[in-house]
C-alpha cells in the first residue's frame, strides 16, 4: 500500500499539472494535491504509529483524504476540467485505497482489544 499511495499521489501531480491554467482548476487543482498528498503522508507516517491508536487515527486521515480526492476528481470530471479517461481510473484508485484503509483499521481494532 506504501507504494500505492505514493503512485497516486504522483499521478495526481501530472494530472494537476495538465489542467487549464484558470482560478477555478488551480483552486480545485490544488485541493486534491493538497489530500493526495496527505494521504500518502500519513499512511507512511502510519508505519512509525507508537501505538495501535495512532496506527487508527493515521488510518482515519487516509481514509478520509482518499474521500476528498474522489470528491474533487468528481468535480473536475463534471465540470469538464480534465478527461474522463484520465480521472476514472484515479477514482477507481482512491477507491481501493480506501478499502485497504478501511480494512487496515477494521484489523488494527481487532487486535486493540
Amino acid at each position: 500500500m506504501k507504494t500505492k499511495a505514493r503512485a497516486f499521489a504522483v499521478r495526481v501531480i501530472h494530472l494537476v499539472q495538465l489542467l487549464p491554467q484558470t482560478k477555478i482548476a488551480d483552486t480545485m487543482g490544488s485541493r486534491l494535491m493538497e489530500a493526495s498528498l496527505t494521504l500518502g503522508a500519513n499512511y507512511r507516517g502510519s508505519y512509525k504509529a507508537k501505538s495501535p491508536t495512532e496506527f487508527i487515527e493515521k488510518m482515519n486521515v487516509v481514509e478520509q483524504q482518499a474521500d476528498q480526492c474522489i470528491y474533487w476528481l468528481e468535480l473536475l470530471m463534471e465540470a469538464d476540467l480534465a478527461d474522463k479517461n484520465t480521472i476514472e481510473p484515479l477514482i477507481k484508485e482512491a477507491g481501493e485505497i480506501i478499502s485497504i484503509a478501511v480494512s487496515q483499521i477494521s484489523t488494527a481494532k481487532g487486535k486493540r482489544r
